[in-house]
């Protein structure tokens, strides 16, 4: 896991190419003209453009992970925690589905490190990071509007 945010120089970063190669992408979008949807960016990486509303959460949170893909979760408005614990201390994992390259289980938050995310915080989670998005910062719901590049790990 790695947290950033927008506007460093994404050339003088040391991360792996797939990721600066996504990141170099996204920044030609002009956002101005985005609405929710999923969209290829020139690199093959998908960006996910969505809003919600964050949620509660009580002793237990639900995580997921994958394995074909790194996520980078940007904020683009709002606020959000995200909650993330290594993906080879959880048992009880769902079945892996691997059209949507993802799996899931219930785990107590207090074994998960949470992150706040604000506006242009951007959070890079490679498949040993399993994580809980969408989490309300304090506990409190926010609207949130936010971005998820699907990079492929190579």
């Amino acid at each position: 896991m790695i947290k950033k945010t927008l506007g460093c120089s994404i050339e003088k970063t040391e991360l792996p190419g797939n990721i600066k190669n996504a990141l170099t992408a996204f920044e030609k979008i002009d956002l101005s003209f985005v609405k929710e949807g999923t969209y290829l960016l020139e690199d093959g990486s998908r960006f996910i453009f969505s809003s919600y509303e964050t949620r509660r959460y009580g002793d237990q949170v639900k995580v997921e992970g994958h394995k074909k893909f790194i996520d980078i979760q940007i904020i683009f408005e709002g606020e959000e925690t995200i909650g993330v614990l290594p993906a080879n201390e959880i048992e009880n994992k769902s079945d892996y589905d691997g059209i949507d390259d993802i799996w899931t289980a219930e785990v107590l938050v207090n074994s998960i490190e949470f992150l706040n995310l604000k506006k242009n915080d951007f959070l890079i989670l490679f498949p040993n990071d399993a994580h809980a998005p969408q989490l309300a910062v304090g506990n409190v719901p926010l609207y949130v509007k936010k971005g998820v590049i699907k990079v492929n790990v190579q």
